[in-house]
């Protein structure tokens, strides 16, 4: 129980939606945002932020971890596609065996097509106009790095933080670390 409500605070932390119910393995109460205050009041996305709904179950032993992820994002540009960071498989988790992986990504009933062009990216292709909504969801596993040193580890305890694919949106500026390509 303490597990699931480290990651409900790191994600409620990181300014995310936990909308999804608690896994049936563990036996939770649902938070809600009046659970969540923390001095000023609840926290709750900033408007025009993309809102995350996550289930996350912790293998026995503490070396996997598994979810699904359905992410709601309305971009304020245009852009042909939707960037997801996968932080864990960067060279210095991936170096202690770290690796997050992504399963099929769907729209409503549609599988869209995604590309890896690096390790730490995964490229969905779907054109969006200008405050157009998208819901995509996907299934992810990540073998957290085997080091005690790292953000990420396994042993007699973990911490997750930038655990899951996150989208690189930058308002006003489109994906972060790649130039935004005008048009659809």
């Amino acid at each position: 129980m303490a597990r699931l409500a480290t990651v409900v605070l790191l994600a409620l932390l990181l300014a995310l939606e936990v909308g999804a119910p608690a896994p049936a393995a563990v036996a939770a109460p649902r938070p809600t945002a009046a659970d969540c205050r923390v001095g000023i009041g609840p926290l709750t996305p900033p408007t025009g932020r993309p809102h995350y709904s996550l289930t996350v179950r912790v293998g026995a032993g503490l070396r996997a971890v598994a979810g699904k992820l359905t992410v709601g994002f309305a971009p304020d540009l245009a852009t042909d596609r939707l960037v997801f960071r996968l932080w864990p498989n960067a060279a210095p988790y991936a170096k202690w065996g770290a690796r997050l992986r992504v399963g099929h990504v769907v729209s409503g009933h549609e599988t869209l097509a995604i590309s890896r062009p690096n390790a730490t990216t995964l490229v969905v292709a779907r054109p969006l106009g200008a405050g157009e909504r998208i819901t995509v969801s996907m299934d992810w596993s990540l073998a957290p790095p085997r080091s005690h040193g790292l953000r990420l580890h396994g042993g007699s305890s973990i911490r997750l933080g930038t655990f899951f694919p996150l989208l690189a949106w930058e308002p006003g500026v489109g994906w972060a670390g790649m130039p935004l390509r005008r048009g659809r």
